[in-house]
């Protein structure tokens, strides 16, 4: 292994970092009520967010691993819409948790703006994920976990109140 390919390798983690980021401040930035639903479904019950995280990735991730591994084709695409569907989940829980993080900031006393403690949430997030052997094994499993079982919360709980809106119960 060369310098150049040391080097194109932090370049590529360094990019990934710095879009998840972008991606989870977008998501909070644009879509404030389903992310509040998903904060206050973090905050009132952080053990139904893992499990429901455990039983979506255990019922759709790995048949999409399985799909894009070893199915034909046209089924590929299955697997990778499926990939896709939890990393929207996952943006939108990891929403909710830069949310809950960019709060405790301002609690702390900081006189940042609330854009200003929200990106610094982010990037403390982000950065959790990268820190060697702790962020890799006990930190990003646990993140990825709450933030799915979060988003997946936040949509039941929309798909409910849409249902009490119309009156249908």
């Amino acid at each position: 292994m060369t310098f150049g390919d040391v080097l194109a390798v932090l370049a590529v983690v360094f990019i990934v970092g710095a879009s998840w980021a972008a991606a989870i401040l977008l998501i909070a930035l644009a879509f404030p009520r389903p992310v509040a639903r998903a904060e206050t479904c973090l905050t009132t019950a952080p053990g139904r967010c893992a499990g429901a995280g455990t039983v979506a990735l255990l019922v759709g991730g790995f048949p999409a691993f399985l799909l894009i591994t070893f199915a034909p084709g046209p089924l590929k695409l299955l697997g990778a819409v499926l990939l896709g569907v939890l990393g929207l989940l996952s943006t939108l829980g990891s929403a909710a948790i830069v949310r809950l993080v960019a709060s405790r900031i301002d609690d702390l006393g900081s006189s940042l703006t609330a854009f200003g403690s929200l990106t610094r949430a982010s990037v403390l997030y982000v950065s959790a994920g990268f820190l060697p052997v702790l962020g890799w094994f006990f930190f990003l499993p646990a993140a990825l976990l709450l933030s799915v079982g979060c988003g997946l919360s936040a949509l039941h709980r929309a798909k409910k109140a849409i249902y009490v809106l119309e009156g249908v119960s």
